[in-house]
């Protein structure tokens, strides 16, 4: 059986347990043993008792959640009648660890949203509310630079509501997509001139480094281009004025490797370890005034791994940042 099962007796002893249900408490059946040496948390044991005295004049069954070092168990807890007397109880116990990491992370998510969308909410209303007040009715441009203000923030909330529902679509497996050939040189040079009046304007010197005539792939043209429209993109906003960013493709066997490069300004090692994770930013005056969700690069990872191709990060402080994408040949 996949689930561990234990018989209590009348007297709250264990009479019968499953090799399973060892497995899950950590312990091996022997004479003598009582309630709390199977079941020491005090939940437990008093939803087993109280089963056992519910019998037989209002039979009850319960619920439990029970947490055994880092396995979460649901424990079924039933009454056992005896030619219509109380004779014990039967518990039920199955390992719900990954739903409970599930819950967990939804709760996670929803407190991280929640968070997202309060700050440039609560900050559109303030400046609403100051212009509701009268204040700047002769300041024209103060108005218009409060409406600005706001306009900014609407978009910000807009890209994280688009990005939200893209995951969300992703999850539940609503993005169409449509596997062809594709070649990654012309999608790369694609989102290379779509950022160009950007790299222009910051006199930041962009580059593609790919000799071979074509690097062919099996993938959705959408994919590719939200993978490399995240990477060049924040390759252009955390980079220096005058800077550089060179994208590379290599040869890499059953692969490509493709290296996004920058003289930016960096990440250290404890932003390095985050760096992929949803809703992180990188939070430093440097990066104040950087408009962003949080969600690019962990959108990268998740759509990657999708192709069985991953991404890997170097950098330093004040050294720029090297993405580099291993993606399988078509």
């Amino acid at each position: 059986m996949h689930e561990g099962v234990v018989v209590f007796n009348i007297r709250r002893e264990p009479v019968l347990i499953n090799p399973r249900a060892e497995h899950f408490l950590g312990t091996h059946f022997r004479d003598g043993m009582t309630l709390p040496d199977l079941f020491p948390d005090r939940d437990a044991a008093a939803a087993i008792d109280a089963v056992i005295d519910s019998a037989p004049a209002h039979p009850e069954c319960r619920l439990v959640r029970l947490s055994v070092g880092e396995e979460r168990l649901q424990m079924s807890i039933s009454p056992l009648l005896r030619d219509g007397e109380a004779g014990g109880a039967i518990v039920i116990l199955s390992d719900v660890t990954e739903t409970w990491k599930a819950e967990q992370e939804k709760n996670r998510f929803v407190s991280m949203v929640a968070h997202e969308l309060k700050s440039p909410l609560s900050a559109i209303i303030n400046y609403i509310n100051v212009i509701l007040t009268g204040m700047f009715d002769d300041n024209a441009p103060k108005m218009r630079e409060m409406l600005e203000r706001c306009k900014v923030r609407g978009e910000a909330l807009l890209d994280l509501v688009r990005d939200l529902l893209y995951i969300n679509s992703r999850e539940v497996g609503k993005v169409e997509r449509s596997i062809e050939d594709l070649d990654l040189k012309a999608a790369i040079s694609s989102q290379l001139e779509f950022f160009k009046v950007q790299t222009e304007k910051r006199r930041i010197v962009a580059a593609l480094d790919a000799p071979l005539e074509r690097y062919p792939v099996r993938a959705d043209r959408g994919d590719m281009d939200r993978i490399f429209m995240n990477l060049i993109s924040n390759g252009i906003k955390y980079n220096r004025d005058r800077g550089s960013l060179t994208v590379r493709i290599a040869d890499a066997g059953e692969a490509w490797e493709i290296t996004v490069r920058d003289t930016g300004i960096g990440l250290s090692e404890a932003e390095l370890s985050r760096i992929f994770h949803e809703f992180y930013r990188v939070k430093s005056p440097k990066t104040s005034g950087i408009a962003g969700t949080g969600l690019g690069l962990a959108t990268v990872k998740r759509v990657l791994g999708e192709y069985n191709g991953r991404i890997t990060v170097h950098s330093k402080p004040d050294a720029g940042s090297a993405f580099t994408v291993i993606f399988p040949k078509g």
